[in-house]
Parts: structure tokens; sequence; C-alpha cells
């Protein structure tokens, strides 16, 4: 029989080389960004509510990109400024805002009759925010000549903005280590994964 012993090592103990060599084999993974169905389901949300049709988009790496079809009926494509805050929150306010949580009387929430809020809508994830942000602008901010296509396409240009900001994000030197240290990833002394 034979007894090896092996030196293991936290990420912050490795060597600087061997730190960039470990941090550049986490940004090959494909798994690294893992919030892309949370991401689908906010746009399919979106989708179901409001007339506009995806048929096509991309993020990560750079590469951003959607494309869409209107489907705005004639009689309100060129409605702008006031009559589209109006038409606006008569169609989609009861999709804009959820009444807002008071507090829990024993054990059954209570929900506010008159103040509403505006935050995570559609799914509850935080996606929802960013894809219903030029809504809510417009509506704090009617402008003439803004269409409702305008701003659907704002909507979804967006979403697919953040989406791509996201991807970027959990790419980068900074997540990788956050995430090494959040799951207390240990090392060889020539960086590959311990446990």
């Amino acid at each position: 029989m034979r007894e090896e012993s092996i030196k293991v090592y936290k990420f912050s103990e490795l060597d600087p080389e061997v730190q960039e060599k470990v941090i550049e084999q986490f940004q090959q993974e494909d798994w690294l960004y893992s919030w892309q169905d949370e991401n689908n389901e906010t746009l399919k949300a979106f989708e179901k509510i409001f007339p506009v049709k995806v048929s096509d988009w991309e993020y990560g790496g750079g590469r951003t990109n959607i494309c869409a079809k209107f489907l705005i009926d004639q009689e309100h494509e060129e409605l702008t400024g006031i009559r589209l805050m109006k038409y606006i929150i008569n169609n989609y306010g009861g999709y804009l805002w959820n009444r807002k949580y008071l507090n829990h009387v024993k054990g059954k929430a209570r929900y506010s009759r008159i103040q509403k809020e505006d935050s995570c809508v559609l799914t509850g994830y935080h996606m929802d925010n960013y894809i219903l942000e030029p809504i809510y602008e417009f509506l704090k901010k009617p402008k003439d000549g803004v269409t409702f296509e305008d701003i659907l396409r704002d909507c979804l240009w967006s979403w697919v903005r953040t989406c791509e900001e996201d991807w970027e994000y959990s790419y980068s030197e900074e997540s990788i280590k956050e995430m090494i240290d959040a799951n207390e990833y240990e090392f060889t002394v020539d960086g590959k994964i311990w446990r």
C-alpha cells in the first residue's frame, strides 16, 4: 500500500499566474451563466400580455439582437402622449402593478387596497423590472410622438441588453472570484479543483 499527501489551497493562496489560469478555465464553461430560463420566462410573460411576438433573440458574448413582430391594431397604432398613457393604464394596468404587501396577521398575508407596487410583477424575477421599465418611464412622462410600438420595442431592447450585461458579469473575473469563494472551492498547486 502507498499513501500520498497533496497540498490543497484556497484560491487566494494560489500564485497570481495560477489564479489567472483558473479564471480563464471558468470563463470557458458554458454552465457559468444559469439564468437563461428565468430570462425566457420574463420574455414569455411579456409576450402573453402585450401585442408582440418575438421571433428570435440572442445575447451573450457581445452578440445582442432581438427580432419581433408588433400586433397592435390600427385603431391604436397612432396613439401618443396622454391618450396612449390612458390606453396603456386602462388596458394593461392590471398587469403593471400589484397590490402592496402590508404584513401577515394570524398566518394570512394582508395587501393594501389602495397602494400599488411595480416590482417583479410578471414572474417575480428581477428581469421583469427591466423589460417593463420603458413603459413605467413613459407613464411618468408621456411624450407626444412616441407610439405604443416604440415603447414595446424599447422594452424588448431593454430586456436583451440587460440579459447581455448580466451574462457578461457572470463571466467577469470579479463574479468568478465571488463564485469560487461562495462555493469554497479548493485547488491543487497547479489550479485544478480539488473538490
